[in-house]
């Protein structure tokens, strides 16, 4: 029984105040500790203290927690002053930040440090819209403050909990050690006479009180050495006398290159202004690196002529840069042009910029906590097609139609990603919208505008072409009406028939000229009506290109030309096999009517095929007497010829160039040293990368 109490003697009480607006939250809090502290573990710095100074594990301390909870700032900061002033400060608050009605945490928090500077505090909360650095700024030092994001792990509460009052109990039995320290040491001065008559009692006294010193000693150097900040200790004079090992970090230098040298001699001032406690400086290492460092100093006054300075220094480079970080991206998110939206995962604003309102007419509070979709005519059907592309490749990206608050519409270029935490799970979507409405609207009034002009040109081409198609029909008609009217002529005047094998010439000459207006009806007829079958299959281009060559070869009328065929590997493509036989027969014939009028020996027509830049080339190039200048750079307009016969109306290669334009090609013509050339480009239509052509 009497083991039992001395056990219970032997616990500490820590006290805690929990401060949130939640019940929920309020009674996670106490049931968590509760659970946490009924096991008593043992602290890593009781261990620690065993390890170090001989203590045995009976003597570990254990402890309670005294757990107090408030769910406004008000009533806290009640009870926080009410233990003050009793004397039982709380050593740990844990703060929200939000707790509507009333004030917030950080308010709660500042009132709360005036009342007592040493309590440790720390913010929990899951969403802030007050700065980070205006929290640490209000709420000072910052050595006395850390956050917590909701939501959060038992043993992450119990674990603040433990090294916070481990902290805190530390820094009271130093600030006890200092007054009792002070207090002996004016005593001492003051009762020197007295002490000096009672030599034996104060020999006595004094050592007993080295025997402390020693254990006290024993005590801060372990702390001055686990300190996570730089300590440096200066003398009267200003010189350095001790230094830990995190100050040795910090510096990259060892301890006896700092002992001894004056502390305004170290490389981290601007200038010769005196330190300010929380400023901030720039270390120059000697290795050339710089870093980011925070002093924060206290003067302690031993006696009238000695004084010690004791500068805290800590590297703020890491948090200095996520500072900077957090900055730029919060100037880039509220200055953006762009729509820059936020969301769960299933599509539900949570966070918007300045410009949505711009963008979508909508502001802030009317967008949060709606589906991203409410802004697209298309609803639902773009945000499923928008989630199943995040799905599968973790982004999507196009040009979105949107409706905006005043009923008037636009379009914006959409980018949209999936947003992941650390660990790689997805924690929301990220939306950036541009709005693109007056580029779109200026591109479709440019195309309505070239439609408009292309029309036009139709217009004026078909006007052309009507004048054309009027001269070269009168003629063959004038050449009927010639033959029968001298036919009628002639008969009406020798009042008897011709001979039969006149009239079998005259016939003849009427039905040439009948066939040449059909052939020319026939000719604008597919001219003006330029529709063509959509190709169904897959061709070998080499294969149709050597039928067609040896058809030309059989023809007795060609014997006296050589046809050579010079073929490269081909894939297969879909194209409509009348359109390449019109092509391939319209140069061909070209250029046996040139080979006729050239008078050469040696005749020769080379067919060429190749495959260059994702595209079908057909060459044809022959050895005649080519084409003249004048005509050359009007090749492919209408009723232009190169024949010397006057049979042709001059529209083959117009044609062609119309079905060559059909096929997304372009034809091109030039002479040669020797005779002419053609050359037809097809660019690939539903290749089969499978199969090719040799």
């Amino acid at each position: 029984m009497i083991q039992d109490k001395q056990q219970s003697l032997r616990k500490e009480r820590i006290k805690l105040l929990f401060v949130d607006d939640e019940e929920l939250i309020l009674e996670l809090y106490e049931k968590t500790l509760k659970s946490f502290f009924s096991e008593e573990p043992r602290n890593s710095l009781s261990l620690l203290e065993e390890k170090l100074f001989g203590e045995s594990s009976e003597k570990t301390q254990k402890y309670y927690p005294e757990i107090h909870t408030a769910k406004q700032a008000e009533a806290a900061l009640e009870i926080f002053k009410t233990a003050k002033e009793n004397n039982d400060p709380f050593s740990i608050v844990f703060l929200d930040v939000r707790m509507p009605p009333g004030r917030d945490g950080v308010w709660c928090g500042e009132q709360m440090r005036i009342i007592d500077p040493y309590v440790e505090i720390v913010i929990v909360t899951a969403y802030s819209d007050i700065p980070v650095q205006e929290i640490q700024a209000r709420i000072y030092p910052p050595e006395r403050l850390l956050f917590i994001v909701k939501p959060f792990h038992g043993h992450e509460i119990y674990q603040f909990v433990i090294s916070l009052y481990e902290k805190w109990q530390s820094e009271k039995k130093i600030r006890s050690v200092n007054e009792s320290l002070l207090k002996e040491i004016e005593s001492l001065d003051s009762d020197f006479k007295v002490l000096n008559q009672q030599r034996s009692e104060i020999l006595f006294e004094n050592t007993k009180l080295n025997q402390e010193l020693d254990t006290i000693e024993k005590k801060f150097s372990v702390i001055f050495e686990q300190l996570h900040e730089g300590i440096i200790i200066t003398n009267t004079e200003g010189v350095i006398t001790q230094v830990n090992l995190e100050a040795e970090t910090i510096f990259d230098k060892p301890a006896s290159s700092l002992i001894g040298v004056n502390f305004d001699e170290l490389p981290f001032r601007y200038n010769k202004l005196p330190y300010q406690n929380g400023k901030e400086y720039y270390l120059q290492r000697t290795d050339g690196s710089r870093i980011e460092i925070e002093i924060d100093f206290k003067e302690i006054n031993l006696n009238k002529t000695d004084n010690l300075r004791v500068y805290l220094i800590r590297d703020v480079t890491l948090r200095k840069s996520f500072e900077k970080k957090l900055i730029m991206h919060s100037y880039v998110f509220s200055n953006s042009d762009s729509a820059i939206i936020f969301s769960k995962p299933d599509g539900t604003v949570y966070d918007c910029n300045p410009a949505f309102t711009k963008v979508y007419g909508y502001s802030y509070d009317e967008a949060i906590g709606k589906k991203m979709s409410f802004v697209n005519p298309e609803g639902e059907k773009i945000t499923k097609t928008i989630l199943d592309s995040l799905e599968q490749k973790g982004t999507w990206e196009g040009f979105l139609e949107i409706v905006r608050k005043d009923g008037s519409t636009g379009w914006t270029k959409t980018y949209v990603s999936h947003m992941k935490d650390y660990s790689g799970s997805i924690i929301g979507i990220m939306g950036i919208n541009l709005d693109v409405t007056s580029e779109i609207n200026a591109v479709n009034a440019r195309v309505k505008a070239e439609k408009t002009v292309e029309r036009s040109l139709r217009l004026a081409s078909l006007g052309s072409l009507a004048g054309g198609i009027s001269h070269e029909i009168n003629q063959p008609l004038m050449s009927i009406k010639t033959d029968v009217d001298g036919f009628l002529m002639w008969n009406e005047k020798n009042n008897s028939l011709c001979s039969t094998d006149e009239m079998l010439e005259i016939f003849r000459s009427v039905s040439q000229n009948v066939a040449r207006i059909n052939e020319i009806i026939s000719t604008i007829r597919h001219l003006i009506n330029f529709e063509f079958a959509s190709p169904e299959k897959y061709e070998d281009i080499n294969h149709l290109v050597d039928l067609y060559i040896n058809e030309y070869r059989k023809k007795p009328i060609n014997s006296d030309i050589l046809f050579t065929l010079r073929q490269a590997q081909l894939p297969l493509f879909k194209i409509n096999r009348l359109i390449l036989r019109q092509i391939f027969d319209n140069l061909i014939n070209n250029a046996i009517t040139q080979l006729r009028n050239s008078g050469n020996s040696l005749k020769e027509i080379i067919v060429k095929t190749s495959f260059l830049n994702n595209s079908m080339v057909i060459n044809v190039s022959d050895n005649g007497p080519g084409i003249a200048p004048e005509i050359l750079p009007v090749i492919f307009d209408p009723f232009i010829t190169t024949k010397t016969d006057n049979k042709n109306m001059g529209l083959g290669l117009t044609i062609t160039e119309q079905y060559v334009r059909s096929l997304n090609g372009s034809i091109y013509a030039e002479n040669l040293e020797n005779g002419a050339s053609f050359t037809v480009t097809i660019p690939l239509n539903g290749v089969n990368d499978e199969n090719s052509s040799s």
